[in-house]
């Protein structure tokens, strides 16, 4: 494990640089869900590009996100989480995407209300964009707000009339 002494912090972004264990506790010991508890372990990924080696902030919330999208595909809903949430606190041009994918997390999980909150955060920042309104209808049924669900499922469906998912969603 890396002594403090040996560990920097970005000047963008305030992430921790230098030498760190590849597992460990999460940062800071704040949980940023109900199920995340402070003993919960967290991967550091390997392959998560420094701040510093980015060049920019856009490309760091890309390279971010896609690494989330690697944790998400293992199952690994706590640390796409963190590295979501984390891209969303550096800025991104394209906060819609982060929002939703953290709705798909947290649906995930079975967190709904979270679900819910971050699908409506999708949509306040993309209101056309069609998987915002599938994520929110994802939530919405899940809390069986039948009626709410198939609102927003039909909208999806306005802005992606050929998404089988959808289409599976309204039957």
């Amino acid at each position: 494990i890396a002594k403090r002494s040996d560990v920097g912090h970005c000047g963008r972004c305030g992430e921790r640089t230098g030498n760190s264990p590849e597992t460990g506790s999460m940062p800071e010991s704040r949980p940023t869900a109900a199920w995340e508890v402070q003993t919960l372990e967290w991967k550091v990924p390997r392959s998560f590009p420094s701040c510093e080696s980015m060049g920019n902030a856009a490309s760091m919330v890309e390279a971010g996100r896609k690494q989330g999208n690697a944790l998400y595909s293992v199952n690994d809903f706590a640390g796409a989480v963190r590295l979501y949430k984390r891209m969303l606190s550096v800025g991104s041009d394209q906060p819609h995407m982060l929002h939703s994918n953290l709705s798909a997390c947290y649906a995930a999980v079975g967190l709904m209300a979270a679900a819910l909150e971050e699908a409506d955060a999708t949509i306040a920042a993309a209101p056309t964009w069609p998987k915002g309104h599938y994520r929110r209808g994802v939530a919405l049924a899940a809390l069986e707000l039948w009626p709410e669900a198939a609102l927003s499922f039909r909208r999806a469906l306005a802005g992606e009339p050929h998404s089988a998912p959808v289409h599976a969603a309204l039957e």
